[in-house]
């Protein structure tokens, strides 16, 4: 799409990615072994987890099992992906996911480096991931703050 001489982009959906039932669950469980890797999960965690699952047109039943089951095994990493880009999108929402509180600490980049290297994603390629996800928040932050110069 067009729009005064700029191309209009728009993020690849989960959808288009994680196209099988498996490669959803297998997503949706990474991102609860993040969301308690501090060993809480928060509600604004369990609203991101909610939201990536319904975009995902998994059932309700099924959010709810996949909450319970998470919420009482310990942290495991038994991921599986079919290719690199589902481990990136993963690691991707998974930062993101760590910044809803407005902090990425030290447990949470731990678990995101244990998937990292599990999954074979380079540390460089984390990096970068990393930066995407912080110049995205500080973009959003400085769009927030647009709305109030006027005021």
């Amino acid at each position: 799409m067009k729009t005064d001489n700029h191309t209009y982009k728009t993020m690849i959906d989960l959808n288009q990615v994680f196209q099988t039932e498996e490669l959803k669950v297998n997503f949706l469980k990474g991102l609860l072994n993040i969301a308690k890797a501090d060993g809480i999960v928060a509600d604004e965690e369990l609203l991101f987890f909610k939201n990536a699952a319904i975009s995902l047109a998994i059932s309700e039943d099924q959010i709810n099992e996949l909450i319970t089951i998470a919420v009482s095994m310990e942290n495991v990493i038994d991921l599986n992906f079919e290719n690199k880009q589902q481990a990136i999108m993963l690691l991707r929402e998974g930062i993101q996911l760590c910044y809803i509180d407005s902090k990425y600490g030290e447990k949470e980049k731990r678990i995101i480096n244990n998937i990292a290297k599990h999954l074979n994603v380079s540390i460089n390629t984390l990096d970068k991931i990393e930066h995407w996800v912080t110049e995205g928040i500080n973009w959003i932050d400085r769009g927030n703050d647009l709305l109030s110069l006027e005021v």
